[in-house]
Order: structure tokens, then sequence, then C-alpha cells
């Protein structure tokens, strides 16, 4: 997501996959975003690991190839440990992601199999403020902001359309993750199956750019 906002570069569109927080998590980080978007005059987004961002290719064969990968995949452990800032308009205030075995392997995982292996290395983060006009504010913001760690379980993966301005972005596919080790289970053969993208995506598309109360 180097792009500024409104712009992409190449042609067709672009999709990110992020990781998202359980519903509970998201409720606390949602607060912190729309404070600071209220505050410093940013566009509201939900809150996220970005696992790979602005990927190439049309939806139809990107899902296939990532219902493939994701089947592989299980809950991730993760710890939000501390403020950052990049002077970059998507990375102006952010919170580092503890770099645990099981969150690096999937990024990893992704990026070699989508033939990203030589991309800018897998630097796991939640953004809360997106500086579009300066993005050396985050530094600015920081300065004024405490944090205190937060650990949950991650257990679904967004696809999400993040072609032109924020406001845009919407969710085009969603997967659930599964732990496979906690039951022994046949495998289904179904093509509706609740971790694959077909049936989550047969909902309505929702934005991801929402009007939080």
């Amino acid at each position: 997501m180097r792009a500024p906002p409104g712009t992409t570069p190449g042609h067709g569109p672009r999709h990110s996959l992020w990781l998202l927080p359980p519903d509970e998590t998201a409720t606390v980080l949602r607060a912190r975003i729309h404070s600071l978007a209220h505050r410093y005059d940013g566009p509201l987004f939900e809150p996220h690991i970005t696992l790979l961002g602005s990927i190439p290719g049309e939806l139809p064969s990107l899902t296939a190839r990532l219902d493939a990968i994701v089947s592989a995949l299980e809950p991730m452990a993760i710890t939000l440990t501390e403020l950052a800032h990049e002077p970059v308009w998507s990375r102006a205030l952010m919170v580092r992601a503890r770099r645990g075995p099981t969150l690096m392997a999937a990024g990893e995982r992704i990026r070699n199999e989508l033939g990203w292996a030589q991309s800018k290395p897998f630097d796991p983060h939640l953004s809360l403020f997106y500086a579009i006009t300066d993005p050396l504010l985050g530094a600015r913001i920081m300065a004024t902001l405490s944090w205190s760690p937060i650990s949950f379980v991650a257990a679904r993966l967004s696809l999400v359309d993040t072609t032109g301005p924020v406001h845009h972005w919407t969710e085009r596919c969603g997967w659930q993750l599964t732990d496979r080790t906690a039951a022994t289970r046949p495998p289904s053969t179904e093509s509706s199956s609740p971790d694959r993208c077909g049936k989550i995506a047969a909902d309505p598309i929702r934005p991801f750019a929402p009007e939080y109360p």
C-alpha cells in the first residue's frame, strides 16, 4: 500500500489480504482509529494486519489461488506490542505485532506461493492512523499517546479491494481459519465449505471504510 490514496499503479484492481481481529478486540481498536481520525482529519478503516498488499490480478483466479493457500493456515496468536511510525501515509501511526512463528510463517508462505518472495520483508503491524496529507503527522501524534499490549487470536482473513481512495475499499472475499489440531474429522469435499471463499463471497459485499458510531 505505497501508492497515495486515489491512485493505482499499473492497470486493473489491486487487492490486499488482511488478518482481522475478533469482534471484541476490533471494537476496542475501532474506537482508537475513530478517535484519531476525528481529531486529526484522517479516514476510517477496519483494524487489520496486512499479510500482503497491492496484489494484482482478477478476482476469480486470485481467490482460487488463495483458497489453496489459506486451507493450510490456522488461527494466529497476535500481540500488538508498541506504537511506531514511518513517513508513509498508510504506516504513519501503527502498532507493531510480535513476530510469532505462526504469523511470520503465514506471511512468508503467502508471499512465496503468490510469487512475491522478493518483495519487502513481511513487517507485521496494525495501523491506527492514515496520514493522507502529511505522513510526518504520525510522529507528532505518537508523542501524545500511550499504549498497553493487546493479545488476541485472529481467525479470519479478508481479501479487500484497495483500488482507489480509502472510502472505496471493499471486502470481496473472506475465510474463517480452523484449528486443525483441535479435532480430527474427515475433510469436506463440498465447494461451499465455510473455510472457502466461495461461500462467504456469496454474502453481500461490505465496505471497509465504515461510518463508526
